[in-house]
């Protein structure tokens, strides 16, 4: 079986995963209608949810994520100098969201598809300069995802252990075999399973598991070697918190623009951004399906009727009724729609970029026809 086949198995197999943690998702779903009381469609439900939102602040999310993207291409800059490759914020922007755009498509396919675009953009980069850097760019932004998934962590640490103890002691005083936790806790565990056992198979598909190995130890040096050479270090790290700051802006935004998760906070929000975190770290297209998946999960964890978080809520904020508590509806359209909107972003700018960068290489390459037709 040639490398190109396994590819190809290995694409269809993300993708079915990823419909397929989708659908179970939504499986066993059963939406009402918030005036009527009566069951709808999950379509019906979605667009409902979506009608409610608050469009300013849906807006003011792609705003903080344009301006991620934008911070990140500026990042890129600082770590290039070293190497002695100098590109424009518009280089690095363009070639960014195109590699975006690309690992909506293809796993992790946007590191390459961002090197081969700037290098085409600016003929003095080397491909393998960018992928070096973007090496080390994974490795810091491995660190900050770490870091906040900590915090958040040690912030919901009493409602999470309270939330488990308690779901122990009720399926264990009502014979529930099949208690939430369980099921939450084998669908975590088979995400996780499922993302390793692909991320082992797609080491195997190139090279080999020990070349895949050896080429990322490489790599992943030359990276750090990068960061360690720094001019502008404190710009560097600068650069690095304001990313991550605006990943959070951009989810407590939208949760801010749905009456389902407005009153939960900015302490709330940063609990999701974590789980999302891990969710989109997960090599599946765009994070489709572990993000769907994770994140209503996550919700219903920390913030669903019972969380010592929603108690405490219900007794100290007299605005915060029952009627307010998230449900798994809710939880799953908010993940679905914000996960949406998101990649539309991606999208609609990712494509616009990809036109610029295509005029630019026709310009660039009109003008090396014109000089060697001049020169001859």
């Amino acid at each position: 079986m040639n490398s190109k086949l396994k590819s190809i198995i290995f694409y269809i197999a993300t993708i079915g995963i990823a419909v397929f943690l989708v659908w179970f998702s939504f499986k066993d779903l059963d939406p009402k209608d918030p005036v009527t009381g009566e069951s709808i469609s999950k379509t019906q439900f979605l667009l409902l949810e979506l009608q409610q939102a608050n469009l300013f602040f849906l807006l003011l999310s792609g705003v903080f994520a344009v301006a991620s993207h934008l911070v990140r291409a500026e990042r890129w800059k600082i770590l290039m100098e070293p190497l002695g490759e100098k590109i424009t914020l518009k280089q690095g922007f363009i070639a960014v969201m195109i590699g975006y755009f690309i690992n909506l498509v293809i796993p992790r396919g946007g590191e390459v598809s961002r090197s081969v675009t700037l290098s085409k953009m600016n003929r003095k980069v080397k491909i393998d300069s960018c992928l070096g850097t973007i090496v080390a760019e994974r490795v810091i932004d491995l660190f900050f995802l770490l870091f906040f998934i900590g915090v958040a962590f040690l912030i919901e640490f009493d409602s999470l252990s309270d939330f488990i103890k308690t779901e122990i002691e009720n399926g264990s005083k009502n014979g529930q075999e099949t208690s939430y936790l369980k099921w939450y806790i084998m669908g975590g565990l088979a995400v996780l399973g499922v993302a390793a056992y692909f991320l082992i198979t797609k080491l195997a598909l190139f090279e080999g598991i020990r070349q895949k190995g050896i080429a990322f130890l490489v790599g992943l040096k030359q990276g750090l070697t990068t960061v360690l050479k720094l001019k502008k270090v404190r710009s560097f790290v600068f650069y690095s918190m304001s990313i991550w700051i605006l990943y959070y802006l951009m989810c407590y935004a939208v949760f801010l623009a749905f009456p389902s998760t407005a009153k939960l906070g900015p302490l709330a929000a940063l609990s999701i951004f974590a789980i999302g975190g891990i969710a989109m770290a997960i090599p599946m297209p765009g994070g489709t399906g572990t993000y769907h998946y994770l994140v209503p999960s996550g919700f219903i964890f920390l913030y669903g009727a019972g969380s010592k978080y929603i108690t405490e809520l219900l007794a100290t904020d007299p605005t915060f009724t029952e009627k307010d508590i998230i449900s798994k509806s809710e939880a799953t359209a908010f993940a679905t729609i914000f996960h949406g909107w998101q990649t539309l972003v991606i999208i609609v700018v990712g494509a616009i970029c990809m036109g610029i960068s295509n005029k630019i290489i026709k310009k660039q390459r009109e003008a090396e026809i014109s000089g060697k037709n001049t020169t001859n």
